[in-house]
């Protein structure tokens, strides 16, 4: 039995508008994906997870459709390097699911990474974009930039960028601290990024150009604090961040109210983190104000998280 592990992620800055090739900051985070994966005699494919559900490729015939997606990267990754065995995999997550900290991708990348150390495929983490970025683009219902498989691959805190072409520039290790507000609302990447998006720039074009080109601008400011060390001015960035994703229609009352109290309690910055209308949001603190900012977030009804970022990427 080979085990394997990815994180999960968290956008400092950037969501969304990086889908339409603006940058964006993101940091791995402490809650993991871990993968079980041993060899089967025949050519069959077993997946178990008490998240996830079970689910079993046989004979080209899957019983499961709803995990169609992770069937056939183990399917495809077999076939292309021609391993005539089959694959059972147990998967277990910390990572809440639809909750914009990433999970589908910790899932592809923790699925790939046992792969790749049960058959020695050696695939650097550097590859596991090109590898997996289709199957992510199925998930979120055709658009997805990729960024958070960079993330889990690589962990880290990553400045990504796709113009002209896609550029990773890790950004080092920092004693960053964060408190993580969960709302309980699950919502599915693709409407968001598939339906409610869409519409908006069809419906408002010039406003919604106008907001991604100001995110673009904060993520390159944020670059500059991140890089000079400045928490103050990467905080005010965050919340700066979170109210054009407001304006956008991509918080919720809830989130907003997440937001608001860790801000009064002494966040450095808050916002949201990844598809919103729901999901999590996460506040920058230190040390003397974390559990003061917890205590805040969970009194406005939102479970909380305590944890690290910046962590590393495929164990």
């Amino acid at each position: 039995m080979n085990r394997a592990s990815n994180p999960g992620n968290l956008f400092l800055f950037g969501e969304h508008a990086v889908v339409y090739g603006k940058p964006a900051i993101i940091a791995s985070v402490d809650l993991r994906v871990r993968c079980q994966i041993k060899s089967l005699p025949e050519k069959e494919i077993k997946i178990s997870s008490r998240e996830l559900g079970n689910a079993v490729l046989k004979r080209h015939k899957r019983d499961r459709k709803d995990l169609f997606i992770l069937l056939d990267l183990c399917k495809d990754i077999l076939s292309q390097f021609k391993i005539q065995k089959g694959v059972e995999l147990k998967i277990e997550s910390d990572i809440p699911v639809a909750s914009g900290l990433s999970s589908s991708s910790a899932v592809l990348c923790s699925i790939l990474s046992g792969l790749s150390k049960l058959f020695k495929l050696n695939i650097p983490n550097k590859d596991y974009y090109n590898y997996l970025i289709k199957y992510q683009r199925v998930i979120h219902g055709g658009r997805a930039s990729g960024v958070e498989i960079i993330s889990s691959a690589q962990g880290g805190f990553n400045y990504i960028s796709f113009k002209p072409g896609l550029k990773i520039k890790k950004l080092g290790d920092f004693p960053f601290r964060v408190v993580i507000g969960d709302t309980g609302i699950k919502t599915k990447t693709s409407k968001t990024v598939k339906e409610f998006i869409p519409k908006l720039i069809k419906k408002r074009p010039l406003f919604t150009k106008r907001c991604f080109n100001k995110i673009e601008e904060l993520t390159k400011e944020g670059l500059k604090s991140i890089l000079e060390g400045d928490i103050l001015k990467i905080g005010k960035l965050m919340t700066e961040n979170q109210k054009i994703l407001a304006k956008l229609g991509l918080s919720h009352p809830k989130l907003d109210r997440g937001v608001n109290v860790a801000l009064e309690a002494g966040a450095y910055g808050a916002k949201l983190s990844g598809k919103g209308q729901g999901g999590v949001m996460l506040a920058l603190v230190n040390k003397d104000s974390q559990k003061r900012v917890a205590k805040a977030i969970k009194r406005a009804g939102l479970k909380v998280i305590q944890t690290k970022i910046g962590v590393t990427g495929v164990k």
